[in-house]
């Protein structure tokens, strides 16, 4: 996302979350099944590659007999050592969801097929997503958001993220003709996002935190969901379960302290300034709390309701 746009765990929990047998509540909103957020139930954590694949532990028992669920998995792309999930990993794991961070930076493989996740999470960093400059994992990461949307896998993507959702659907990033659009400023949503399964319900416009300098049009057949004054294109739904959100909704107090640290000469040539951008956050941050824990509410849940179809690689 140029300008640009710890350690990564596996939470591993000790069985679905209660009443996650059965989606119990549909969401008005494109005929998706959008289950109560569960409790937090939570206890081990490993590194990414780590993980012992191939594994039966993930089978639990259902309350039917004869049914099985899963555990839902959802793998979280992190690029750069600022941009971890923040509010989206906290959300995920109060359903139960096993969270595994693939840490680029450090390494680790971007897998080649997302046949056994159930949610995928990509997000910002200061890479371009239309060029292989300094991003070797660009080509890789482009090929699972693509399966993943195909599969109709719960899919994210932020900042850099959601860029690289646009190409991977047959949209296009490029440098922004505005210039950085870095601060806190609003986004208006967009009519479509009234009905939306993540979006709707939202105050309009929201302030958000903006932080990149590409931008990208939207792939064909996609839904615009919000723009704001500088960049009309700033959220989309593409497939039946897949978000590109191009600002960062999941950020938090440590987040923008360590945006402002890592990004400082970005921040310092913006219009609004690092002063301005710490000053406005403590507002801001509280304004968009509850619409922050609705979205992310959302989607976790979506990932988790995936729990009930088997993977293509396991066996019961």
């Amino acid at each position: 996302m140029a300008p640009h746009d710890g350690e990564g765990a596996a939470l591993i929990a000790d069985g679905p979350p209660e009443g996650r047998d059965e989606p119990d509540d549909k969401d008005q909103t494109h005929g998706l099944i959008v289950p109560q957020v569960g409790a937090l139930d939570t206890q081990a954590s490993q590194k990414f590659n780590g993980r012992h694949a191939g594994s039966d532990a993930w089978l639990v028992r259902g309350t039917q007999p004869g049914n099985f669920s899963r555990i839902a998995r959802c793998l979280v792309i992190q690029h750069v050592v600022p941009e971890s999930p923040y509010a989206i990993g906290v959300a995920l794991r109060a359903e139960g969801i096993e969270v595994d961070v693939c840490q680029v930076f450090a390494g680790d493989t971007v897998p080649a097929s997302p046949s056994d996740l159930d949610g995928l999470v990509v997000m910002g960093g200061p890479m371009a997503a239309y060029s292989d400059d300094g991003f070797p994992t660009r080509r890789a990461e482009v090929d699972l958001i693509a399966a993943a949307v195909d599969a109709s896998i719960p899919t994210l993507g932020v900042c850099l993220g959601a860029q690289l959702l646009a190409v991977a659907t047959g949209g296009a990033a490029f440098a922004g003709q505005a210039g950085p659009e870095i601060g806190w400023a609003p986004v208006t949503l967009s009519q479509a996002a009234d009905t939306d399964a993540l979006l709707a319900g939202l105050r309009s416009p929201l302030t958000v935190l903006h932080w990149h300098g590409d931008t990208y049009n939207t792939p064909p057949g996609s839904t615009v969901l919000a723009g704001s004054r500088l960049y009309q294109h700033q959220a989309f739904r593409v497939g039946n379960a897949a978000w590109g959100l191009q600002f960062h909704l999941e950020v938090d107090h440590e987040a923008v302290e360590a945006f402002l640290t890592a990004f400082a000469d970005e921040a310092g040539a913006a219009a609004a300034g690092p002063d301005s951008i710490r000053a406005e956050a403590p507002g801001a941050l509280a304004a968009l709390a509850p619409h922050r824990t609705t979205v992310l509410s959302r989607f976790a849940s979506l990932v988790a309701s995936q729990a009930v179809r088997p993977h293509a690689n396991a066996s019961t």
